[in-house]
C-alpha cells in the first residue's frame, strides 16, 4: 500500500528498514486519514549469507571529521574493498523525505584483527552528529543471480557513532 505524506522508512541499527505512518488512501483508515501502523522490511541482503560480527567496541564510538584514524577490533571474514565500512546518518522520522540523508562510505586498513577506520574529511561531507557505522563484507550471491543481482554486500549489526 501506498504511504504517501508523512510515510517513513527508516535503516535501523540491525539493517532492517522500519517502514511507518503516512496517509492511507483505501483500506480500514478511510480517504486521507493517517495510518497507524508499522512494519519492519527484511531486505534480501540480511539473507546471503553470514553477516560481520564486531569485536568489543563501546558505545558511541566517537570519531572526528578530519581527525586521526580511530582502531577497532575486528577478527571477521574479508569486508568489501569499496563501501567495507559505511558510515549512515540516521533518518527523519517525520516525513518519507529528508535533505540529510547520507551514505559514506569510508576508508579502511585491516592490520590482523585491528581495522583503522579513516573518518570523513570535513562536516560539510559530515555534518556533526549521531551516525551509525556498519561493517560491509561482500555477499555470496553466485550463479545466474549473481549477473542479475547488484552486491550490496552484507552489513553487520550497526554501532552508534558520534561525529564531532
Amino acid at each position: 500500500m501506498a504511504r504517501g505524506y508523512h510515510g517513513i522508512a527508516l535503516l535501523t541499527k540491525d539493517a532492517k528498514v522500519l517502514i511507518a505512518g503516512g496517509v492511507s488512501l483505501e483500506g480500514p483508515y478511510g480517504v486521507g486519514s493517517e495510518r497507524a501502523d508499522m512494519r519492519f522490511y527484511e531486505p534480501g541482503y540480511l539473507h546471503q549469507g553470514e553477516r560481520p560480527q564486531w569485536g568489543d567496541v563501546q558505545e558511541p564510538i566517537s570519531m572526528s571529521a578530519g581527525k586521526a584514524r580511530i582502531t577497532i577490533p575486528y577478527a571477521g571474514p574479508d569486508l568489501k574493498e569499496q563501501g567495507g565500512v559505511v558510515l549512515m546518518a540516521l533518518g527523519s522520522f517525520t516525513h518519507h523525505f529528508d535533505h540529510n540523508q547520507r551514505y559514506l562510505p569510508l576508508k579502511y586498513v585491516r592490520n590482523g584483527n585491528m581495522l583503522e577506520i579513516t573518518p570523513p574529511t570535513n562536516t560539510s561531507i559530515a555534518p556533526k552528529g549521531d551516525y551509525i557505522l556498519y561493517l560491509v563484507r561482500p555477499s555470496e550471491i553466485t550463479g545466474e543471480k549473481a549477473g542479475m543481482l547488484r552486491d550490496f554486500g552484507i552489513p553487520s549489526v550497526g554501532k552508534h557513532v558520534v561525529l564531532n
